[in-house]
């Protein structure tokens, strides 16, 4: 009975465990964040077997590529930790039980937290996997009657092998892991198993590091962060390393706790077991939802909807959580002009960063390049689509989703040759296989099933052809050029229409607003209005007339309102702001006013 129990609770964690990863942590994000994939290519094996603690690496991204799908990823993790379970376990000196029970869950809940941080690489629990394997073999060994030559032997054998799968800091870990084994088991002769641990400890990366791996001594003693990890191991990480030692130690003070009671208490049942088991569960379910970084996951999911092209969703969650990251103001402008509603309802959502939220290559960062390339790409800008996919392999190699980009950029730019480049390295991709044979055929001329050609032949056809400076600073510049070439570009035009708008230049926007007129809009758009009407507010001012347009009702009533608002408080805009915030909040008069970064000098540029 006690043992049916212990089994459904065991399936119960692991349920539970799967369906807080799946639903709740994502780990589809963390491949979003990191876009590192596995390739099957010699070069890259090599290229991991070359040092210690490589292979480790290499297993990890093969595994790692998974999470691309949401629901292997969480699948994936699932089994890792329920696997980290069994091996604790099978670590602690004693039989598990009474208040010992408790301890093969310390490194599950250390790592359930590591989870939720979108940076965090699965590698680790990996090696922490492997230090767990190689530490259960060595107990096997030293608890077995074997000679203690013979039982030196086979460390040396497991050690060895260990080392060069793990590298130099899970080495540490399961050096001293075995070395605190030794010291409370009675096994014959270990104290010459411990001089022959720290003697194999001490040497073994010595000569690895002066013979065999071109790494510094520092990396063969202490390596433990992959070159393609991008962020430095924390507390947390720490301790989930660390925490096999500790268990260890703790599960030996258990057995001595133990020792002599042996009467029916509630101590001894198997409910203070289920009541131990109960508490780690809750202590994992509110530690993975409180230390879940919920701006980073609403970031990575709104460029992950944008990514695979889900306009509606990404719309429908930046208007549940309204942000003011800059990232998030560029993929929901993008989102808005594939739904049409760019000219509409930009407004509806924060526009704090202005045009460095509609432009992101103003101020360069790692995160910016590849979804720079894909709005490069929206706009048939082709020639920087593959500048900034080139960018964005320059810093993550082995990036799929680059790749993939730099594929569709260099089909459209009519470089064969490089796609095919390009399709090559994403065959190496096993998760991307198919679609890079999707590319590769329709390179073959074979049947485009998938609508490739399509996309490729529209962006080909508005991609400019005469040659320009690229103004990086300034693009609105490059917008002119495009439509100069193709003022059939809608997207252009419309970007254009929306920058001079956040830059607050209604004087542009004035001499360029009619370009539209050949896009067939019913009418001026919402926005375009609410601009035309402060501009012919602002000239009459001036004593100045612009031509009439057919406005409609409401935009104009509307704005008589707006004014009427700040005339109540005598022009005074502070006072006035946070009754026009609640009525007019998504207007481009709010945004020109209160919002835009350039009305800190409270100007609006007529000329």
């Amino acid at each position: 009975m006690k043992k049916t129990w212990i089994h459904w609770a065991g399936f119960l964690l692991v349920m539970i465990t799967f369906l807080l990863l799946f639903l709740w942590v994502r780990p589809e994000l963390a491949f979003q964040a990191q876009q590192l994939g596995f390739s099957t290519s010699e070069t890259f094996l090599c290229e991991y077997a070359a040092y210690p603690g490589g292979l480790a690496e290499y297993v990890a991204l093969w595994f790692f590529q998974f999470f691309y799908y949401p629901f292997w990823g969480a699948l994936i993790y699932t089994a890792l930790l329920a696997l980290l379970t069994l091996l604790i376990r099978a670590s602690l000196f004693n039989k598990v039980g009474k208040f010992s029970f408790v301890l093969q869950f310390i490194p599950l809940l250390f790592a359930a937290l590591l989870l939720t941080g979108y940076w965090f690489h699965s590698y680790f629990i990996f090696a922490f996997l492997f230090i767990c394997l190689f530490f259960v073999l060595f107990k096997i060994i030293i608890g077995s009657k074997l000679a203690t030559l013979t039982q030196l032997i086979l460390t040396f054998l497991i050690f060895v092998p260990a080392y060069y799968i793990i590298g130099g800091f899970p080495f540490l870990i399961l050096t001293g892991s075995s070395i605190i084994l030794l010291m409370f088991e009675e096994s014959k002769g270990r104290y010459y198993k411990i001089f022959f641990l720290l003697a194999l400890y001490l040497s073994l990366p010595l000569i690895i590091a002066r013979w065999f791996a071109f790494i510094s001594y520092h990396d063969a003693f202490l390596k433990l962060v992959p070159f393609f990890h991008k962020t430095q191991p924390g507390f947390l990480l720490y301790a989930f390393l660390f925490s096999l030692p500790l268990v260890l130690l703790l599960s030996k003070a258990c057995s001595y706790t133990g020792k002599g009671n042996t009467k029916r208490t509630f101590i001894n049942s198997a409910y203070f077991q289920l009541l131990q088991l109960t508490v780690i569960l809750i202590v994992i379910i509110t530690g993975t939802i409180l230390t879940n970084n919920k701006t980073e996951k609403f970031k990575l999911t709104i460029n992950y909807l944008a990514h695979n092209g889900r306009w509606d969703e990404l719309l429908d969650l930046a208007g549940k959580k309204p942000s003011s990251d800059r990232l998030v103001q560029f993929q929901t402008s993008r989102a808005l002009f594939h739904t049409g509603q760019l000219p509409e309802k930009m407004f509806n959502y924060p526009q704090e960063w202005g045009v460095d939220g509609l432009f992101l290559t103003r101020y360069f960062e790692d995160e910016i390049l590849l979804p720079s390339s894909e709005l490069f790409f929206d706009l048939s800008y082709i020639n920087e689509a593959i500048h900034y996919g080139n960018e964005a392999m320059s810093q993550n190699e082995n990036s799929p989703l680059a790749t993939e980009q730099l594929i569709l950029a260099n089909l459209a730019a009519g470089k064969e040759e490089s796609a095919m480049l390009y399709i090559n390295e994403l065959k190496t991709y096993p998760v991307f296989y198919k679609k890079a044979l999707k590319y590769e055929r329709y390179t073959k001329g074979g049947p485009d099933i998938e609508g490739i050609g399509n996309i490729i032949n529209e962006k080909a056809r508005l991609m400019p052809v005469t040659d320009f400076i690229v103004n990086r600073k300034e693009p609105q510049v490059d917008l002119l050029n495009i439509l100069s070439d193709h003022p059939n570009n809608k997207m252009a035009y419309e970007y254009l229409m929306a920058l001079y708008l956040l830059n607050n230049d209604l004087a542009s926007f004035v001499r360029y607003y009619s370009l539209g007129k050949q896009f067939g809009y019913q009418a001026i758009p919402t926005l375009y209005q609410q601009a035309l009407l402060l501009y012919t507010y602002e000239l009459n001012r001036q004593g100045k007339k612009f031509a009439q347009l057919n406005y409609r009702k409401e935009n104009i009533e509307m704005f008589t309102e707006y004014l009427s608002v700040l005339k109540k408080y005598n022009g005074n805009r502070p006072d006035a702001q946070k009754e026009l915030k609640q009525k007019f909040g998504n207007t481009y008069w709010y945004y020109i006013h209160y919002v835009s970064p350039v009305t800190t000098n409270r100007k609006i540029v007529v000329q």
